[in-house]
């Protein structure tokens, strides 16, 4: 009896140092890639530099950082309408600027530095809850290399409260998922504090709510358990709305969110879409955000190794995608991409085993067909097709897309675009051709 305890209790320490381990892993890997994104915007023209042109390496960071244009940004989101509620980045700014006694542009850095490391690591909470672990890498590599974290505060793109959002509903997620109820409706309402476009994740964020509530329970979901987790999520819109009423009579800005939202916020559909180089760089952006994850979406579903556990995550991914697109055309200016995240944060846990089973499966069709002889004619046929595609793809990339803000970023902008589109023309090419061989060789 006692060597089993023995063994039990190495077997415990074991786990937790290898946890420990990890988080180190985390850590280090989060604060890598927040300092390679944080870099990147002070070589390019960026918000931190208001949009000069610099040399990719420097010596001296002071002279990439705009002072005169953090002043002009922070003024911006304390006088408009809209931007003037959302008073977390504006008073986390203030105070680390008196805190620190630095500028407004550097404490601007640092805060958004610091939500980047944070949402790296939140991102990793909501992987364990949904026991991904073995995937974490990739997944937190795909989230620090989408368009909107990589690009964040380039031209067009322009964040300011919008890692908040993505932070909280990290949290939000992971705690719906262990359902934990209590913390997901506090950091469901921060996130609604940061951004109110959260309201556009509540569908995704309910079903996962009423199926895990469920989860290994035999008993058929019923309308009480519907009713009571819908109750719920009533709670933090409540208060919002008390604290969102609130602020506008501490801030004297009754009735001008209204005359705004009236007037100006949703008649964006026509902007979106007024010439053809709008209406390519509309259609364009939620590829950019969207392409490669809703390929390797498919193909898992397609190849039927999705399991049925992560469905509540997939559908509010598909769900939330609808509804802030339609959103994003009619209430926004869809250029500004970072508009078009909201979604991706149902299904970052699930990208680091999609992207992974995709890479495993192209590996397997080459190996398995380029030695094969009677591949040879279908292989010439099908790199035909790939050349062409390919050149279409460059045709589109960087002669028909041209960024309508991209201003002297519009090339990075269309080269991502361009890989986005090669990948995906090189698996769907892989595949057919897997599909093709399977058939004659059989």
């Amino acid at each position: 009896m006692h060597n089993l305890c023995e063994v039990a209790e190495k077997k415990v320490s074991m786990v937790l140092r290898l946890r420990q381990i990890t988080y180190i892993k985390v850590f280090a890997f989060s604060f890598l890639c927040t300092l390679f994104v944080i870099y990147l915007h002070l070589a390019l023209p960026s918000m931190f530099n208001q949009f000069a042109k610099t040399n990719f390496f420097f010596s001296d960071v002071s002279t990439r950082i705009s002072e005169p244009y953090g002043e002009y940004v922070w003024n911006l989101h304390t006088t408009h309408p809209v931007f003037a509620r959302r008073q977390l980045t504006t008073q986390v700014v203030h105070l680390f600027q008196h805190v620190f006694d630095i500028g407004i542009m550097p404490a601007f850095i640092l805060l958004q530095s610091l939500l980047l490391f944070f949402s790296g690591v939140a991102l990793f909470y909501f992987i364990r809850a949904v026991e991904l672990e073995k995937y974490w890498f990739v997944s937190l590599a795909a989230f620090y290399t989408t368009f909107p974290i990589l690009f964040a505060f380039l031209p067009s793109i322009w964040s300011y409260d919008d890692l908040w959002q993505i932070f909280f509903l990290f949290l939000v997620l992971a705690n719906a998922w262990n359902r934990r109820y209590t913390f997901t409706l506090f950091f469901l309402f921060l996130a609604l504090v940061s951004r109110e476009s959260t309201i556009l994740a509540f569908p995704g964020i309910f079903g996962i709510m009423v199926y895990r509530g469920y989860a290994g329970v035999k008993t058929k979901i019923s309308f009480r358990s519907i009713f009571t987790h819908g109750l719920m999520l009533l709670l933090p819109i409540v208060v919002y709305m008390l604290y969102y009423v609130a602020l506008g009579r501490i801030l004297h800005m009754q009735g001008s969110d209204v005359a705004y939202m009236t007037t100006e916020r949703f008649r964006h559909v026509m902007y979106n879409f007024q010439n053809t180089a709008y209406s390519v760089e509309s259609l364009v952006a939620p590829v950019l955000v969207y392409g490669l994850a809703v390929y390797a979406l498919f193909r898992s579903l397609q190849g039927g190794y999705m399991k049925e556990t992560f469905f509540p995550l997939v559908i509010g991914f598909v769900v939330t995608m609808f509804v802030n697109v339609l959103a994003v055309y009619t209430g926004g200016h869809a250029y500004e991409m970072r508009l078009f995240f909201l979604p991706l944060v149902f299904l970052y846990p699930l990208l680091g085993f999609l992207y992974m089973k995709e890479l495993r499966t192209i590996r397997d069709i080459v190996k398995k067909h380029t030695m094969h002889r009677r591949a040879a004619p279908i292989l010439f046929t099908y790199f035909i097709s790939f050349f062409l595609c390919i050149f279409a793809t460059i045709v589109f990339s960087f002669f028909v897309y041209s960024p309508v803000g991209g201003g002297p970023v519009s090339m990075i902008y269309q080269c991502f675009l361009f890989l986005v589109l090669f990948f995906i023309a090189l698996s769907m090419c892989l595949h057919s051709v897997d599909k093709s061989l399977k058939r004659i060789l059989s």
